[in-house]
């Protein structure tokens, strides 16, 4: 007779005696110290407890707090090994006012000087030896992205605009480290400026979009230490041509394919479709004028896609350019292009799909951003426990909504990774 297939809940079983819901009741304490502003004497439910709640409803599949309180309401006598729930479950009204009360830096700061520091060490001990003191220890992506489901239309107010967040993403934990609100596209410029200030980039390299590119941006990273690797088009029309004749002469190319640290090219399938990419990197800025004007550029660089559609037969060509403040090294730079879509691959694709954004249509800004925030916390942490499960993040908040206890403590002990 054939070996009975493993069952993914076994999964669990092997890793039993190493787990504790110690791990779990020391994510909880990071809530305690939360500012409650609420009238005591009216409140029927602990500040922190219901910040947890939300959270674990969010891990398990729910997007809305009309879910998180159906959730927690079904799971009540789970949770109890790790809340005290004095008055039972909080209503999902009362869950929205306490999110629209809480201090969005002290969500940050969990994230900044709990979560982030934790998962770091955990990618770094997971590397080999020889990788664990490389040039960059992270590479943080900066983009904006429109909440839809906030967007709304009323014959009486008239038109209230969706919420946009500017989110600052870290590609080696997969952790969203700011969500900020912005009213409009052109205020994601000063808005990213003022939070960089804030940000230790010693080993960091940051990527953006043309937007950010901008020379303030650039001084702003390497005052704080950090390096850059940054999208350019015609919004600085100058430089833009500069580097597009530099790139447009066959001779330079060839010179650079000879050159192992300056050419790089890889080909992969993308559905019905070849896609080539060519990486081309030259330090050699002589003939650049503008040059100090962008503090610490050392290199230029070009990304040409060839894209060969196999049902049409058409082939279709693409080039974009950038800017980087190392030094000629064509595989750290091709590395940089393609992570700088993970904020767009893995988070706000995975907060469309996954967390189904548009399900969730909370208009009050504060409420919204910090729930925002715990689905991106959370969706870093499924991700901690992807490798044991093999599944999609969507089918992994299934099983933790069907195996509560066992897969919460999995998720800790596997973001502490002792």
């Amino acid at each position: 007779m054939a070996p009975r297939k493993k069952d993914i809940f076994d999964l669990y079983n092997e890793l039993e005696e190493a787990l504790e819901p110690k791990d779990v009741l020391e994510f909880v304490d990071y809530f305690k110290d939360f500012t409650d502003v609420r009238y005591k004497p009216n409140c029927l439910h602990l500040f922190y407890e219901v910040i947890a709640m939300v959270f674990f409803a969010i891990l398990g599949g729910c997007n809305t707090f009309s879910k998180c309180e159906l959730f927690c309401d079904a799971h009540k006598d789970e949770l109890k090994k790790y809340l005290s729930l004095p008055n039972g479950i909080p209503s999902h009204d009362t869950m929205q006012r306490c999110f629209s009360i809480i201090k969005t830096e002290e969500l940050e700061r969990v994230i900044i000087d709990e979560l982030y520091p934790m998962l770091k060490r955990k990618h770094i001990n997971t590397l080999p030896e020889e990788q664990r003191n490389v040039f960059n220890e992270d590479i943080i992506n900066v983009d904006g992205k429109v909440e839809c489901s906030t967007y709304k239309r009323s014959s009486k107010k008239g038109e209230l605009k969706a919420l946009q967040y500017l989110n600052v993403y870290s590609t080696t934990t997969s952790l969203c480290l700011y969500t900020l609100p912005i009213e409009d596209k052109t205020n994601e410029i000063p808005i990213s400026q003022e939070i960089l200030k804030t940000m230790d980039l010693n080993k960091v390299i940051v990527t953006c979009d043309a937007l950010n590119t901008q020379k303030e941006f650039v001084n702003i990273i390497k005052d704080n230490k950090g390096d850059y690797c940054l999208a350019l088009k015609r919004n600085h029309q100058s430089i833009y041509e500069d580097i597009e004749t530099y790139f447009s002469d066959e001779k330079e190319l060839l010179m650079l394919r000879k050159n192992n640290n300056c050419y790089f090219k890889e080909v992969s399938k993308e559905s019905s479709k070849v896609i080539s990419r060519e990486y081309y990197q030259s330090s050699s800025l002589i003939w650049f004028l503008d040059k100090e004007s962008w503090k610490g550029l050392k290199s230029i660089g070009m990304c040409f896609k060839t894209i060969q559609d196999l049902i049409t037969g058409e082939t279709s060509y693409e080039k974009r350019y950038y800017i980087c403040s190392f030094k000629e090294d064509i595989k750290l730079m091709s590395t940089c292009i393609r992570k700088h879509w993970n904020i767009e691959n893995n988070l706000h694709w995975n907060l469309d799909y996954t967390f189904k954004c548009d399900d969730c249509t909370v208009s009050d800004k504060k409420a919204n951003q910090n729930f925002n925030i715990v689905k991106k916390i959370a969706l870093s942490l499924i991700k901690q426990i992807k490798h044991h499960y093999k599944l999609s993040l969507e089918n992994i908040r299934y099983i933790f909504d069907k195996r509560f206890n066992e897969t919460i403590e999995l998720i800790f002990k596997e973001a502490k990774l002792y």
